[in-house]
């Protein structure tokens, strides 16, 4: 009798650990640019201020391609199309016994999905923001990769800086 109870507790416990086969992502969280149509999610018919809490009654099981409009049918191929720089700006730094510098470039970049994965075509193109070293100075002293100066005489023109640290 004991080991026909100790079964019944361990299977018991085995099912409050294991979650129900439902969608565990709140649909909210799909990823146009990343989530594939088929992907499971869940909201709640009944908005509430913290989007966690949901009596079961009012939760939905849905995909992200239902929900969305957008969702990933294959895996895309990103060629960049466009790169536009939008800021430059210096950053100092120090390793023991010099201080340098490095300067920045910021660029706004386009990416179009040449195979066209997205179920809604106005995702076939991307815009990010690529922060970037394109050069550095070292000491001695303070070095200011904003001067428009590779050297101490030696000018170079994407040394200067409009200080724009990002691209929005």
């Amino acid at each position: 009798m004991k080991s026909i109870l100790r079964i019944i507790f361990a299977v018991a416990a085995v099912l409050v650990v294991i979650p129900a086969a439902q969608a565990q992502m709140q649909c909210y969280q799909c990823d146009p640019y990343a989530s594939s149509c088929e992907e499971s999610c869940w909201y709640c018919q009944i908005d509430h201020i913290d989007n966690e809490y949901c009596e079961q009654y009012n939760v939905v099981y849905s995909t992200c391609g239902e929900f969305r409009g957008a969702c990933l049918n294959c895996t895309p191929t990103w060629q960049e199309t466009s790169r536009q720089n939008v800021g430059t700006y210096g950053s100092s730094w120090w390793v023991p016994f010099t201080w340098g510098c490095d300067h920045h470039r910021v660029d706004l970049v386009t990416e179009t999905d040449t195979s066209q994965c997205n179920a809604n075509s106005a995702y076939w193109t991307r815009t990010t923001c690529d922060d970037w070293v394109d050069g550095w100075k070292q000491g001695p002293g303070h070095p200011d990769c904003c001067d428009g100066f590779c050297g101490p005489y030696l000018p170079c023109p994407q040394f200067s800086c409009n200080h724009y640290h990002s691209c929005y």
